[in-house]
């Protein structure tokens, strides 16, 4: 599978989890050509490491991260951002990702 293909699968999926929440349609791989209302949230897929290579010398697996962005207003609930971010987690946990700490300061 293409790794576009991967990617758009990822949010798609994502997105769709995250649609039943405040969120609602407001989920974005990109920044919107609109103007941005709240609360909304950015899966913005990260640079990935290849895992060795087939007998063509092309890459023969990848791992892939993605940075997630929850973004509300001042007078949203703290509730309302732990329930989003759950909905997030779970969707990622379900396709096999893992949530794991940044090693940038």
């Amino acid at each position: 599978m293409a790794y576009l293909t991967i990617l758009k699968n990822v949010f798609e999926y994502w997105a769709d989890a995250l649609s039943d929440t405040a969120i609602g349609d407001r989920a974005y791989m990109e920044r919107p050509s609109e103007d941005i209302k709240f609360p909304c949230a950015s899966l913005l897929p990260l640079p990935s490491n290849e895992l060795g290579h087939d007998l063509d010398n092309a890459a023969a697996g990848i791992d892939l991260y993605f940075q997630v962005d929850i973004f509300v207003r001042e007078e949203t609930p703290l509730s309302k951002l732990y329930e989003i971010n759950a909905v997030s987690h779970e969707a990622l946990c379900d396709l096999g990702f893992r949530l794991t700490a940044s090693t940038t300061p």
